[in-house]
């Protein structure tokens, strides 16, 4: 009789339950389906339908590298970690002469930009 560790023990287990057919895997759209109030599983389905519902041979990658900044989705899509470095992408402040993405806006506001709104009391700014 061979000793098998937990873990070994849990991998031949679901192996056995794979070989009879007991274990289905689910796509990312049916998994949030199954589970409507999870908002990671709905973002999670949203972007693997986005790059073609597994049409592509590497969903993962193609979803850490989306090309849409301007999706609600993007700052909080999945595996942004399997994303390379992008030369299109916003640089740190200070470097001028590295590329900026046009299409990513950050909105603050500054005391420069308060002063030019207009006001609330029918006077205009100067």
């Amino acid at each position: 009789m061979t000793h098998l560790s937990r873990l070994e023990k849990a991998r031949v287990a679901m192996a056995e339950k794979r070989a009879a057919g007991e274990l289905e895997r689910l796509n990312p759209i049916e998994k949030a389906r199954r589970n409507p109030t999870s908002l990671r599983l709905a973002i999670n389905g949203k972007c693997w339908d986005c790059v073609g519902c597994g049409a592509d041979p590497n969903p993962q990658r193609a979803i850490g590298q989306c090309r849409i900044p301007a999706c609600t989705l993007w700052p909080v899509r999945p595996y942004q970690h399997m994303a390379e470095p992008d030369n299109d992408s916003v640089t740190e402040e200070g470097d001028d002469d590295a590329p900026v993405n046009p299409d990513k806006r950050i909105y603050a506001q500054t005391a420069e930009t308060n002063s030019q709104a207009p006001s609330t009391d029918g006077t205009q700014a100067d």
